[in-house]
């Protein structure tokens, strides 16, 4: 019988990123990742990419080693959207009372 911290099993493991948008906006980000012992599953790259409102992105990884050190460092950059006319007139009026 084998036991879940059997070495000898040696299954591996998968690890994810979602990023969801609830804002009321699309977003536009970069998320850039330096993977350690895991590689991507499916597709990635480190370009700029439009999260509409209420949508989302997932990033899956895999280890195929399930003992060992594994690890990802990760940072994100967001491009700024500009505001609607209406927006640029609710601010102004907030500005003002």
């Amino acid at each position: 019988m084998y036991r879940i911290n059997d070495n000898s099993l040696n299954v591996g493991f998968y690890s994810s990123i979602v990023r969801k948008n609830d804002s009321p906006y699309s977003s536009n980000e970069k998320l850039a990742v330096e993977l350690n012992g895991q590689h991507w599953v499916g597709e990635y790259d480190e370009e700029f990419h439009e999260i509409p409102s209420g949508g989302h992105s997932i990033y899956v990884m895999r280890s195929n080693d399930a003992f060992g050190s594994t690890g990802y460092g990760m940072s994100m950059g967001w491009k700024a959207r500009d505001m609607s006319d209406s927006e640029m007139v609710v601010k102004c009026r907030e500005k003002e009372a």
